[in-house]
């Protein structure tokens, strides 16, 4: 019997994030001498002579620092999108990559691993880099005895400190291998060096079920309760930011030194959408 073969593309926002633990000495040496670590992740020449004992990574090559996590792939949100033709390039089937919008299709999906910065000890230094871009980040051959099933599907996600990206597919319960055809265009970079703080800020609401979080809100909408709460912004990479409610707007944690941290208001016309808790505590 002949089978059947379909193409399986996926597009829109996503990149390259890494997460990885960081010697004090490392950090402390950045810190005295004031050297941007964002700087650092692009000196691939080696000119701000860092001493190799001092290095948290070769210059340049901060994809390497990737002991706590590693991914590369689309991120899961509504501005992001999955295709499914058949032989002869026809559309048979789309649609978005949220999590939310993929189980209303009755469409399986893993988001059970997940890695943050504050599963580490306290006072640890991690480095999170991330490389965001646009464009195809997956395609696919799959091959069946039978028509194409969406409901068939098993997606696989990994949370690296609140950036919730594809790790792998399945159909049918068997991997779906990517065919390395697709490509991006990079749009821009972030590096930090992130120290882990759970015992003083609260607790991330990436961290609670999805069962026990909102629907989202449109930025019209006013929460009720002063605290924190995730958003997503109208331009750029549908990434979830932690910020805080005070009750006339949103804010985000801006950090002053190693001791004191100010909140700075956000611009509620850049906001797209937040969700909360649905009870609190």
């Amino acid at each position: 019997m002949e089978k059947n073969t379909f193409n399986i593309t996926t597009s829109g926002y996503g990149g390259e994030v890494v997460m990885g633990r960081v010697p004090k000495e490392a950090y402390d040496y950045f810190e005295r001498k004031s050297i941007d670590i964002e700087d650092y992740a692009n000196d691939w020449s080696g000119e701000l002579g860092v001493p190799d004992k001092f290095q948290p990574f070769n210059p340049g090559s901060w994809h390497e620092c990737d002991d706590l996590a590693h991914n590369c792939n689309i991120e899961m949100s509504d501005a992001c999108f999955i295709t499914v033709e058949d032989s002869k390039g026809r559309t048979i089937w789309e649609a978005k990559l949220g999590i939310e919008s993929l189980r209303m299709s009755g469409i399986s999906v893993d988001d059970s691993n997940k890695i943050f910065v504050d599963d580490e000890k306290d006072g640890a230094i991690v480095f999170f880099g991330q490389s965001f871009e646009k464009g195809g980040f997956f395609t696919g051959i799959l091959e069946t005895n039978s028509s194409f099933d969406p409901k068939k599907l098993n997606f696989t996600t990994i949370n690296i400190n609140g950036w919730i990206t594809l790790e792998s597919l399945e159909y049918d319960s068997e991997i779906i291998e990517d065919t390395c055809e697709s490509g991006t265009t990079g749009k821009s970079q972030t590096f930090d060096f992130l120290i882990s703080d759970g015992s003083t800020m609260p607790k991330s609401i990436h961290k609670i079920p999805e069962s026990n979080l909102t629907t989202w809100f449109p930025s019209t909408t006013t929460p009720i309760h002063t605290g924190y709460y995730e958003i997503q912004y109208r331009i750029g990479p549908m990434r979830n930011h932690l910020v805080w409610w005070e009750g006339d707007s949103f804010y985000k944690d801006i950090k002053i030194d190693e001791k004191k941290c100010a909140r700075e208001r956000l611009n509620l016309a850049k906001i797209l959408h937040w969700r909360g808790c649905k009870s609190r505590q």
